[in-house]
């Protein structure tokens, strides 16, 4: 049957239900109770949307990389700044004599040169850092908003078993009277009695439950998101399916994708600045070269008549550094060679991981969608069939209150499941665009 038979079952099953839905809502142990109304205290409350949005904004680990890639991009105009020139000055007390009068004093002024090109290089591998801490970024406002929608895919479960621990607990409270009534006419027994008064015990340990449980959940989206303690959430609710009503892609048609991960961006980042530093590193091998300018101050000549006696004296100076560490400049490039290795395997190791988990969560997308067709459109019609001739058959006393109780626990354990697949399919869904670098449904489009 499809959804349209399951709204029909639905409307003619839903007041024999709702009369006797709390019989056996604690029979099958898996259900937490509704949170109490007012939680956020009237506050203006968060939905999804607006987390994403507000932990796009002021995420603390968002901040902090924010402050690496101005931190990296500060160091290009570092990269192509000229060596601090040298000033050294020279005081003689024993003068040199020479002919046109004694040396008193001497001023150098040197400027290094490093060799041509270096200063490319060295922006180059600044601007590739600067490029690494923001693909790194990327990657991790990815992560956050991931961690952010799995997280909440939990709060929007909480809400939907809720709602049916909810009606359950109020319905065990009103069909109580009625219970007491057979029992005084002799149509339910003592034990009747006593069980459903242990039910509506066992809901108000699970309600408290429930209210332990969302506080705890909803401190993770929190957290996840980056935002204080008190911030107010809205009621949770599950994303809708952006790929309802068309096939899943199968695993190969992705893979593709996968380059745009944000994780294989970043290494990839990593990659080009550990190339451009071995590059760097070369440099170290070449020579260095500096100029610069001597003056001396020179005194009046002890002889009369000496010409040019006092002149001061002006020299161009200029020299080489030479390279003779050959072992350590060839460590430092073997160091930085390392560098660009150890990114490349573990760009690598991100892929293929990436890979392992496509088809999986593939796997998980398409297990939900069984479960919900099957779960939405035939078993849980089915079940409310069985159920509503159970009901018939105990008012008229040809069947027993455990036949009606087992079916009321099947028809429940249906419900559930089918809001365990809703959960899988989001989960599943922010995993995989996560893993993909962008919405499921424009990868798909992009590999057609």
């Amino acid at each position: 049957m499809g959804n349209r038979s399951y709204v029909v079952h639905e409307q003619r099953w839903r007041p024999i239900r709702t009369a006797l839905l709390a019989l056996v809502g604690v029979a099958c142990g898996t259900m937490p109770a509704q949170a109490s109304p007012g939680v956020n205290g009237g506050r203006a409350n968060l939905d999804l949307a607006a987390l994403l949005a507000a932990a796009e904004r002021g995420h603390p680990e968002l901040i902090a990389a924010d402050a690496q890639v101005r931190g990296a991009g500060a160091q290009i105009t570092v990269a192509r700044q000229l060596p601090s020139p040298t000033v050294a000055v020279t005081a003689m007390p024993l003068p040199v004599e020479t002919r046109v009068g004694p040396q008193r004093l001497k001023v150098s002024v040197k400027q290094p040169l490093p060799w041509l090109g270096r200063f490319d290089r060295m922006a180059h591998a600044a601007s590739a850092m600067q490029v690494a801490e923001r693909r790194r970024k990327d990657a991790l406002l990815a992560r956050i908003r991931r961690d952010v929608r799995v997280p909440w895919a939990d709060l929007a479960w909480i809400a939907g078993v809720a709602a049916i621990v909810k009606q359950q607990h109020d319905l065990l409270v009103a069909l109580e009277p009625s219970v007491l009534a057979r029992l005084r006419v002799g149509k339910a027994s003592y034990e009747d009695a006593q069980r459903l008064r242990l039910l509506i015990g066992e809901l108000d340990e699970r309600h408290r439950s429930l209210l332990d449980l969302r506080r705890a959940v909803a401190a993770e989206v929190r957290a996840a998101a980056g935002l204080a303690p008190e911030v107010a959430l809205a009621e949770a609710a599950f994303e809708r399916d952006p790929l309802a009503g068309r096939p899943l892609p199968e695993p190969a048609t992705l893979h593709a994708a996968l380059a745009e991960n944000p994780e294989v961006t970043a290494a990839e980042a990593r990659i080009a600045a550990a190339k451009s530093r071995v590059d760097v590193a070369r440099d170290a091998k070449r020579f260095d070269f500096a100029v610069g300018i001597d003056w001396i101050a020179v005194g009046e000549a002890r002889m009369p008549g000496v010409a040019d006696s006092g002149t001061d004296t002006v020299m161009l100076t200029a020299s080489v550094q030479l390279p003779v560490w050959r072992k350590a400049y060839d460590a430092r490039e073997a160091a930085a060679s390392a560098q660009v290795e150890a990114a490349a395997a573990a760009r690598e190791a991100t892929l293929r991981r990436a890979e392992g988990q496509l088809g999986r969560l593939l796997f998980a997308l398409r297990d939900a969608r069984r479960k919900d067709a099957l779960y939405r459109g035939e078993l849980l019609p089915r079940a409310q069939s069985a159920l509503q001739a159970a009901t018939t058959a105990y008012a008229s006393g040809k069947t027993s209150f455990e036949n009606l109780v087992a079916l009321q626990r099947q028809l429940l354990a249906f419900e559930l499941r089918l809001l365990d697949a809703e959960r899988a399919r989001v989960q599943a869904l922010a995993n995989l665009e996560w893993l993909l670098g962008r919405p499921i449904a424009g990868a798909q489009e992009e590999t057609r």
